[in-house]
């Protein structure tokens, strides 16, 4: 056993010797993590294609209630792509926090859910996504975000 952290390290170090490729973005999204009425979310993102059809990545929106509160959503995500290449239809699960700023205290709640959307590869390096989100708290959320992504290897 206490060998494991050795192991991970060197699976850790294997993984980013197969870096596929970087990705970053901007987003927004409309969702229902507001007490009064839906809330929308302003965010960046940025992921790491770790094989063709496998991406991580972290992602952090701000979506502020100008009647109660303004939240802080930071998540990691883990994607998978139905089609090669870090494109098309996906699946992602994701597990983070939401930092609540009330007017009388802040608060932070456990975040974690799911994904499914699609991603469309422009001209060049430049992608676009509809994105659908499931989970709690925020039960629900529609989203658009578009980025740049960066290959480190040639895609077949």
């Amino acid at each position: 056993m206490r060998f494991f952290p050795i192991i991970c390290l060197l699976c850790i170090g294997a993984s980013v010797g197969a870096l596929e490729g970087i990705y970053t973005g901007l987003g927004t999204e409309i969702n229902a993590s507001s007490p009064r009425g839906p809330a929308v979310l302003g965010g960046l993102a940025l992921g790491f294609d770790l094989h063709r059809h496998w991406t991580a990545g972290l992602r952090a929106g701000y979506s502020p209630n100008m009647y109660v509160s303004s939240a802080l959503e930071p998540v990691a995500f883990g994607r998978y792509y139905l089609l090669p290449g870090s494109g098309g239809p996906f699946a992602q699960a994701e597990v983070g926090c939401i930092i609540i700023f009330a007017f009388d205290d802040d608060f932070i709640v456990f975040s974690g859910g799911f994904a499914v959307g699609w991603r469309f590869n422009l001209a060049g390096n430049v992608y676009v996504e509809p994105a659908l989100r499931l989970g709690y708290p925020y039960l629900f959320g529609v989203g658009l975000s578009a980025g740049l992504r960066f290959k480190m290897r040639n895609e077949k």
